[in-house]
């Protein structure tokens, strides 16, 4: 770019006939520049220039069409996520045209003529009453679950008013995490909205979309016992939630950061409950006159009341039969019960994050849900009856194994009796909790004396000798001190055997 100064000095000699090597001579700049500006092709200080054909030489009819085409397929198949990139139309025109132009200018036609052909629409912005709406979505994170890297999926609701946020951490999603975090958000919130806007995934939607959309039976059970209006999305229009994928990107970046550490599932959802009023407390939305704070005060009101009776969502699975092996296969995984119900029917309940299991109406067993297809969950009491009858597998059964981690049992092959005295931890296992047997078996182990009388000296603390308690044994020989025995005189006993002789 140069000064109108200069540029007028250009035009001026120019015109005068004088020769471009004297111009740029006299003027102290390059030829070029002289040549760029000697005719008035281009106008300094302008932000546009006289539009010029590039790639005319290659960008033929035939490549046009073949552009069109890819789009059209795209379109067919309304893939979002396996449509054709630029990059890939190169890699076809190659392969099946013989193209022999550069990547550049295929890159830049396909940008044209998706501007032509795919205008971009513009968005409308979305107003709503308070207790109108509520937007839901997922979204996935990484955590750390007893120190294992793992990804869970975050179920996350936002009051559509006062964009007040709920976050609910789950194995996956599916209709028993969507349908269980909507009924914790009215219960979070207070109260019901009218509606509830969702997109069209399958946790909710059996088929269709958007007006045409089928709702799920479970999903339909929901809306009917809460009193709320679905709706859901059209295809391709985030514009329509997007509170809430804010939300996902947000509770991402701000809640989930650094990556959390926990040891179950629900100290996270405890954890994301207290960051979730927090918010409502201290934000405020930059477009928003009012902070959340207040406006959630105000939403609450206009909220639909809780029906008296809070919905059962649980997918339910009755009639199971419990194999030989004590286990009920829910929803592809097996969980244990007690050994005594073998061959019996039951009924499973299976939840968000856990699985009820009942076998009448006074026994019902619960465990963690699995988050894998084909898993086993034992839980050791289920089978320290058979054990017991089978010492001989105490150290090889699967619900042992599973249970008590190799370095533990590593340490309980030292016990003196084997099989015998293994049964005799396990039992002590099911009465005091793993944690605390643990503890006490390393205990013992870092004292050498490894033994069920040891073990249970750590559990029970009682004296073990003297005034000793089991905090204070350092050493194997405090636990076992040292005594001076005096030998007997076994003169006597040889006069008796020889008759007083």
């Amino acid at each position: 770019m140069i000064e109108v100064g200069i540029y007028s000095e250009i035009r001026s000699l120019h015109q005068q006939g004088v020769s471009d090597r004297k111009i740029a001579r006299d003027l102290h700049i390059s030829r070029t520049t002289v040549i760029r500006y000697r005719d008035g092709a281009v106008i300094p200080n302008s932000l546009s220039s006289p539009p010029r054909e590039r790639g005319k030489t290659v960008v033929t009819e035939d490549v046009d069409a073949f552009i069109l085409n890819c789009f059209d397929e795209d379109n067919k198949e309304n893939l979002k996520k396996q449509s054709h990139t630029a990059h890939r139309i190169y890699e076809r025109l190659q392969d099946e045209c013989g193209f022999t132009g550069s990547e550049s200018t295929i890159r830049r036609r396909v940008r044209e003529l998706k501007a032509y052909y795919f205008p971009p629409s513009a968005d409308l912005p979305l107003y709503y009453d308070p207790g109108e709406a509520m937007q839901v979505d997922f979204g996935q994170s990484y955590i750390y679950l007893e120190n294992v890297r793992v990804k869970k999926h975050h179920f996350a609701a936002r009051l559509c008013y006062s964009c007040a946020p709920y976050v609910f951490v789950g194995h996956g999603e599916n209709t028993e995490t969507f349908i269980e975090g909507i009924r914790k958000a009215f219960e979070f919130f207070g109260g019901v909205p009218r509606k509830v806007i969702f997109d069209n995934g399958s946790a909710a939607v059996r088929d269709g979309f958007g007006k045409k959309a089928v709702a799920t039976d479970a999903y339909r059970l929901l809306a009917a016992h809460y009193g709320f209006e679905t709706v859901f999305c059209n295809i391709a229009s985030g514009n329509e939630k997007g509170l809430v994928e804010n939300l996902v990107g947000y509770s991402r970046r701000n809640f989930m950061t650094p990556v959390p550490r926990v040891n179950s599932i629900q100290e996270l959802n405890d954890e994301m409950e207290r960051r979730c009023r927090k918010y409502i407390g201290e934000h405020k939305v930059k477009s928003r006159n009012s902070s959340v704070r207040e406006q959630f005060e105000e939403e609450k009101k206009a909220l639909l009341s809780l029906p008296a009776v809070p919905m059962d969502t649980a997918k339910v699975f009755p009639s199971l039969k419990v194999n030989e092996y004590s286990l009920v296969t829910v929803d592809t995984c097996k969980y244990s019960v007690p050994v005594r119900h073998v061959g019996k029917l039951v009924t499973a309940r299976l939840y968000a994050l856990e699985v009820r299991i009942t076998i009448d109406k006074n026994t019902t067993i619960t465990h963690n849900r699995l988050p894998v297809k084909n898993a086993i969950s034992y839980k050791l009491e289920h089978y320290i009856d058979e054990i017991r009858k089978k010492p001989r597998a105490a150290f090889q059964a699967e619900p042992v194994r599973m249970n008590v981690p190799d370095d533990i049992m590593k340490i309980c092959r030292k016990l003196p009796n084997g099989d015998k005295d293994m049964v005799a931890v396990l039992v002590l296992f099911v009465e005091h909790g793993y944690d605390a047997v643990a503890d006490a078996i390393l205990k013992a182990n870092s004292l050498d004396i490894v033994s069920v009388d040891v073990i249970r000296s750590f559990l029970d603390d009682t004296p073990v000798s003297g005034s000793l308690s089991p905090e204070t044994i350092n050493s194997k020989e405090e636990l076992y001190p040292s005594f001076e025995v005096q030998e007997p005189d076994l003169k006597k006993y040889d006069k008796a055997i020889l008759g007083g002789k």
